[in-house]
């Protein structure tokens, strides 16, 4: 029955699809894995018809579809509309026989073109739907959307003073060309030394993230912060629950906390560094892997466009991503995509109490840097995953950041961890613009502490982030 389902697809196509992944195998992600293993960023492979397991989080009836490499998504979504038109009609007949009857319209709305290596679609899709899918020449792999959440711990502080820190930048002989931060924060000033002191000043290098775009994607941002002295960007509004909002300003207040450990003047890592709010939260901190997957398309195709005009030096950018969810192979498989299209991407490890990163996403995607979080004392904090699929761990304890408003919030998490490493990566961007994102992170491992976490856990890199002043060399 499902053998003709496609006989209309031009065979063109189907050649075309099948030329270009045979053609660049070499180059093409590595083969679909069984989902046990989750520390590599691989594709899962399509169940049969009889469905899918049961996920914790599953949005009924949506999916999200990963086409073969070089596959065009404009041409795959034009190519199933005749089969979706006709099974949604015979859902519109069932409605009208029984109208209690459990009726799923299919639509395959969003696309997303992150690149040779991943392109795809997500929407609803009817039971009747998914076999006459999965049996297209050019589709990869069929997943369920799950929920996302944010990776904070439960409870955070009670708000404390709007009254900004003062910032005294100074030339520091002792970290020259750098500049120095005096009453520091903590996180900034443990990042900045070898030695365990959470009192010292935090040195920076002069260039400061300048030119250097890093994307939040989370809640939004309060781009009027005046923290964020105007470094702030509306960027995208991608979650699907966000009914009626058309600006990625924050509603919830995370993303801001987040963008203010990267950029803001006080409690910034890169204090000259632009900010870009890509909404996929909305205001209850909820989202979905298809939000999130939207939201890297975004950056990826802001990346191209901003990089295409001819004549102008590269804009280098960061995607940090304080998030967490179940595994899922499209979401690995995006942000893979996202680092080849040359943006590093930096995760937070996830607030499972010291479960493997490796067990969720983003932070299993091996593409991406999952960062774990330690305290005051060095210590692996209690709740930060572990594991080989840790990349390094950075302050994530009592952090203190921007709020709503112009206010100020102390939170803890591995979204607090995360920030500071991507700001991190912007200063390093910021004076090597012509550095891929591989050698982004070989820096930030190669700089970073090593053997200062206690605890850092079983198959962990003993590694605490490092914002080098001298990063120039």
């Amino acid at each position: 029955m499902f053998a003709s389902s496609f006989a209309w697809v031009p065979a063109a196509l189907v050649a075309l699809c099948a030329l270009t992944l045979a053609h660049k195998r070499a180059v093409a992600l590595p083969a679909p894995v069984p989902a046990a293993d989750r520390s590599n960023g691989t594709s899962v492979t399509v169940p049969d018809a009889s469905g899918f397991d049961p996920i914790p989080d599953t949005i009924p009836d949506t999916y999200i579809i990963t086409l073969k490499r070089g596959c065009d998504v404009n041409n795959f979504q034009t190519n199933v509309s005749r089969t979706l038109y006709e099974i949604n009609m015979q859902q519109l007949s069932i409605a009208a026989e029984n109208p209690d009857a459990h009726v799923v319209m299919s639509n395959l709305d969003r696309m997303f073109d992150l690149g040779p290596d991943f392109r795809g679609l997500a929407g609803t899709l009817a039971p009747d739907a998914l076999p006459r899918i999965q049996q297209h020449p050019n589709m990869s792999a069929i997943e369920p959307v799950v929920r996302v959440a944010l990776a904070t711990t439960p409870v955070t502080t009670t708000p404390v003073s709007t009254t900004p820190v003062l910032t005294h930048e100074a030339a520091a002989a002792a970290v020259a060309p750098g500049l120095l931060q005096v009453n520091a924060p903590w996180h900034l000033a443990r990042i900045s030394q070898r030695q365990r002191n959470v009192v010292q000043p935090y040195s920076y290098p002069r260039s400061a993230g300048t030119g250097v775009r890093v994307y939040i994607l989370d809640t939004g941002v309060t781009a009027q912060h005046p923290q964020l002295e105007g470094r702030a960007a509306l960027g995208g509004v991608f979650c699907s629950s966000c009914t009626g909002v058309t600006a990625a300003i924050d509603d919830h207040g995370h993303g801001s906390h987040v963008a203010g450990i990267v950029a803001s003047k006080t409690y910034g890592v890169a204090k000259r560094a632009t900010v870009v709010a890509v909404k996929i939260l909305d205001r209850d901190g909820a989202g979905n892997t298809a939000d999130l997957i939207a939201g890297l398309n975004y950056v990826v195709q802001q990346q191209k466009s901003l990089n295409s005009r001819p004549g102008t030096p590269p804009t280098r950018g960061v995607a940090n991503l304080s998030i967490a969810g179940p595994v899922s192979a499209a979401v690995n498989a995006a942000v893979a995509a996202v680092v080849a299209a040359g943006v590093p991407v930096i995760v937070a490890a996830g607030n499972g109490n010291g479960d493997s990163a490796c067990n969720y996403s983003p932070s299993g995607s091996a593409a991406a840097l999952a960062v774990g979080a330690t305290s005051l004392s060095d210590t692996r904090a209690a709740f930060s995953n572990t594991g080989p699929c840790i990349g390094m761990f950075a302050p994530g304890v009592a952090v203190t950041s921007l709020w709503l408003g112009s206010g100020t919030r102390t939170m803890s998490g591995t979204s607090m961890a995360a920030p500071a490493v991507a700001g991190i990566a912007a200063l390093v961007l910021a004076n090597h613009a012509d550095w891929s994102p591989a050698q982004v992170r070989a820096h930030l491992t190669t700089t970073a502490t090593s053997g200062v976490v206690t605890d850092a856990g079983a198959g962990a890199p003993n590694l605490l982030a490092f914002s080098d002043a001298n990063v120039s060399g």
